[in-house]
């Protein structure tokens, strides 16, 4: 039967703090006094008088590939600070995570803003409605018309046209009432309902094309 045995050999090792030369078996470091956790390097001697050594507490460093201490915070081997990229990727975390609140937190007022104006379109389908209704003496042109309306509201650039048209008839109307007071007055008048208008029934008709 062979006869094996099992001995502790304490490894010397490198400050993990400032990167200093440590003795065998030293608790502190003599440079910064940092406290010292030993690895262990575990020989198993068999009588055969081969040695199979395990090292423990070891890794490898990212940025020259050489074995250091898996606590150590700067390499030995090429003077590098490891805590460095776990830092960058926790900002880049943090900012990718600050930058999806951003976003999440920007579609959803942008999705109550569409809802508070969902109803501009079809008050304005029911009022051109209404008064083709009249003109013609038909309700069913009206109706026509109601519906007709919201088809071309919902094609992908005629219904940015219509809009764009709407929004400039209430300029126009603004224009008019402004103009009543002094040109400028007309001007300045018809320009912000127009462009209050437009963004309005953007809003109301990208609702409906989400819902």
């Amino acid at each position: 039967m062979k006869n094996s045995k099992s001995e502790i050999v304490k490894a010397a090792r490198f400050c993990p703090e400032c990167g200093f030369k440590l003795e065998n078996g030293a608790m502190f470091c003599p440079n910064c006094g940092t406290k010292i956790d030993l690895p262990q390097i575990t020989k198993q001697i068999s009588s055969g008088g081969k040695a199979d050594v395990t090292t423990k507490g070891k890794t490898t460093c990212p940025y020259c590939g050489e074995e250091i201490l898996a606590t150590a915070k700067k390499c030995k081997h090429c003077g590098e600070w490891l805590e460095r990229e776990e830092q960058e990727c926790s900002e880049e975390s943090i900012d990718a995570l600050q930058q999806q609140q951003n976003s999440m937190r920007s579609a959803i007022e942008e999705a109550q803003w569409n809802e508070s104006n969902s109803g501009a379109l079809p008050i304005q389908a029911g009022i051109i409605a209404i008064v083709m209704g009249i003109i013609f003496k038909s309700w069913w042109v009206g109706l026509g018309t109601f519906f007709g309306f919201f088809i071309l509201i919902m094609l992908p650039r005629i219904g940015v046209v219509v809009c764009v048209l709407l929004s400039l008839f209430y300029g126009y109307i603004g224009y008019v009432i402004g103009a009543l007071f002094s040109t400028a007055a007309g001007w300045v008048i018809g320009i912000i309902i127009g462009l209050a208008s437009l963004s309005i029934n953007l809003s109301s008709r990208k609702w409906f094309k989400d819902f």
